[in-house]
């Protein structure tokens, strides 16, 4: 809606130029490379430390930190194109000067689970249909990403993402947390991948002499 709406805009916006000065002069457009700036410019960096902040859960036999750690180690990394390595010390509480030319990267994942019971339908032994109880588990799943400078200790990049799902099975665990945080993931990348320079046009009204 917001891209339909600005490009709804330009097209007004060069027409209007065009025939306030259709006379007086001539209308250029050109295209001029932009980049987002809420996005750490991630090749100002020559080396990239990532921080597991842990995991908050409620319940489950998974151990989800393979999946957290093969998404910011591999997936991440290939997408950068920048190696991207596991911190072997806990995050600095002041990463001012510690870490010369390397961003500090760290996620911290909240895994929330209720349980209830509801009447569903179930089909009996002898062919008729009844309704009994059954449990079945809400999910929320929030991602913390925080990004630092490793010089300044500036915070450069910090947001949340969540994602849930209102009736789960309980007995699948593994494939909630997957599906939920491969979301949330993917939320990510496309942001960070907005920092990639793109072009935009720009109208110059040009004088004849």
């Amino acid at each position: 809606m917001k891209s339909n709406f600005k490009l709804a805009i330009t097209v007004i916006l060069g027409l209007c130029l065009w025939t306030s000065c259709s006379q007086a002069g001539r209308v250029l457009v050109v295209r001029i490379p932009v980049k987002n700036p809420l996005i750490p410019d991630f090749s100002r960096y020559s080396a990239i430390l990532f921080f597991d902040l842990g995991v908050e859960k409620a319940a489950g036999d998974f151990d989800p930190k393979p999946a957290i750690k093969e998404f910011f180690l591999v997936d991440l990394a290939r997408s950068l194109q920048k190696e991207i390595k596991e911190a072997d010390a806990p995050f600095p509480a002041n990463p001012a000067g510690q870490y010369p030319g390397t961003l500090l990267l760290s996620s911290r994942v909240i895994v929330d689970i209720k349980s209830r019971s509801i009447i569903k339908d179930m089909k009996k032994e002898s062919g008729k249909k009844g309704g009994g109880f059954v449990s079945i588990e809400s999910w929320d799943v929030t991602l913390e990403v925080v990004m630092a400078d490793g010089d300044t200790g500036e915070t450069v990049f910090q947001k949340k993402y969540s994602a849930g799902r209102k009736e789960a099975d309980p007995q699948r665990w593994e494939f909630h947390f997957k599906s939920l945080f491969s979301e949330l993931t993917d939320r990510l990348a496309t942001e960070i991948s907005l920092r990639k320079e793109r072009l935009e046009e720009r109208f110059l009204l040009l004088k004849d002499n």
